[in-house]
């Protein structure tokens, strides 16, 4: 699967993504997705680029000038339409105050919209771990991961994504869920009997895994909340299959 790179003035390590997380975003492949966000001007190609706009060398657009709406969500689009609407639309409404980029998502990234969403990529000085485009790249990897062990619904793993996402790689994810995964797989059908029989719950193989590894799922699962994590799950990778 292909995947594309795109530096910032504050990313310079740069942002990859690969075709499936951007045609969820609604670009035909990852280079597309790529080309849409250097146009916005933030966004390079290449890490000098963006290192010369950190050190102002180059400059994308002049503070202050006022922007029209229309402007403004052309921006918005070109440079974080993968961004939930209401931080969007924050980040809009910065620009047409503003009239420029770095401008405004340095005070849509103050709002309590902004907080409210990616809160945790903040370090205790306030300073960023990681941009917004990074974090769900890496989440979208960590979903991928389970959904080839059949886990589809995401909403019980949501929080801990947001915990681990500044710490743990889409790799370093995928080796410890095969760890486990490997070490529990031949014992998912004795523990579905034993659930069926003794408690009288009856559940798919994805869901007995999903309550092991996670004491949300665990508990929800116990109490009769949940029967299924499995939501019109497809096969998926092979040999990762249950």
């Amino acid at each position: 699967m292909a995947t594309a790179t795109v530096y910032r003035y504050d990313n310079l390590e740069g942002e990859t993504f690969d075709d499936k997380y951007a045609e969820s975003q609604g670009y035909t492949n990852a280079e597309a997705m790529a080309d849409a966000l250097v146009s916005g001007a933030s966004y390079h190609r290449t890490q000098k680029a963006a290192q010369d706009d950190a050190d102002g060398v180059s400059t994308s657009s002049s503070v202050g000038t006022a922007a029209t709406s229309a402007e403004a969500n052309q921006q918005a689009q070109a440079l974080y339409s993968f961004m939930p609407q209401g931080v969007l639309d924050d980040f809009i409404n910065n620009y047409i105050d503003t009239g420029d980029a770095d401008t405004s998502i340095g005070l849509t990234r103050k709002s309590q919209v902004w907080k409210d969403n990616f809160s945790h990529l903040l370090n205790k000085d306030g300073t960023l771990i990681m941009d917004e485009l990074t974090s769900l790249t890496t989440i979208n990897t960590y979903k991928q991961t389970l959904s080839e062990i059949g886990i589809d619904d995401f909403t019980e793993f949501e929080d801990e994504f947001k915990e681990m996402v500044s710490s743990v790689s889409g790799a370093e994810f995928q080796d410890r869920i095969d760890v486990v995964y490997e070490g529990v797989v031949n014992q998912i059908p004795e523990v579905k009997q034993l659930f069926a029989e003794q408690l009288g719950v009856v559940a798919d193989d994805a869901t007995i895994f999903a309550a092991l590894i996670n004491p949300k799922v665990e508990d929800k699962f116990l109490k009769g909340q949940i029967t299924t994590v499995q939501i019109g799950a497809q096969a998926k990778k092979a040999g990762l299959w249950i």
